[in-house]
């Protein structure tokens, strides 16, 4: 096991994510958990020592198995930043409802909730208070009406924030960022 800085980061492929990755670079060693293929500036990252897990934040075993491979490489974490997402309005059939909120509910709550849970031990510490970081939507708050399962997934979110603030005090600090639009796919 080894001692360095270590920051944790979903959803680092592309726009927001691979910023806030790529500033983190200079501070910490930058562990991604990786649901999507990679990229030119990921390769180009990676060449710089970033690390990258591989993760479908929708399949339990894999969150799992990025649980055991950090709790296996590091005996301390100090941040976690939470930004995989998925965006998709709501389907037009009532029968696609299950599948779309189980899909945005696994990506936006549940694989976050593991994480935290599976990587708490790592972080607390009462003199240095590791860090994690939900990246939520201000839809949680102002709800978008074609978004109705993402906005209300992300309004958890929020949820689980606070509450994972209150019970994981003074040990780790678990706060939320809510950011509008910020840079728009090409589609």
């Amino acid at each position: 096991m080894s001692n360095p800085t270590v920051a944790v980061i979903t959803g680092a492929s592309r726009r927001f994510g691979l910023l806030v990755c790529e500033s983190l670079m200079s501070q910490y060693d930058v562990v991604i958990a990786l649901s999507r293929s990679g990229s030119q500036q990921l390769n180009a990252l990676k060449e710089r020592g970033l690390i990258i897990m591989p993760c479908d934040q929708s399949e339990s075993s894999d969150v799992e198995d990025v649980i055991h491979q950090l709790r296996e490489r590091f005996d301390r974490i100090n941040l976690i930043v939470h930004n995989s997402s998925i965006f998709n309005k709501d389907p037009e059939s009532w029968s696609e409802v299950g599948e779309h909120l189980e899909q945005h509910f696994s990506v936006h709550v549940t694989s976050v909730a593991r994480l935290n849970f599976g990587l708490a031990s790592l972080l607390s510490d009462e003199q240095e208070p590791g860090l994690i970081v939900h990246m939520t939507d201000i839809f949680a708050e102002r709800p978008r009406a074609e978004f109705s399962l993402y906005c209300a997934t992300k309004a958890a979110l929020e949820s689980l924030t606070k509450s994972l603030a209150v019970k994981w005090a003074p040990g780790i600090r678990v706060m939320s960022l809510q950011p509008g639009p910020v840079k728009f796919l090409p589609e």
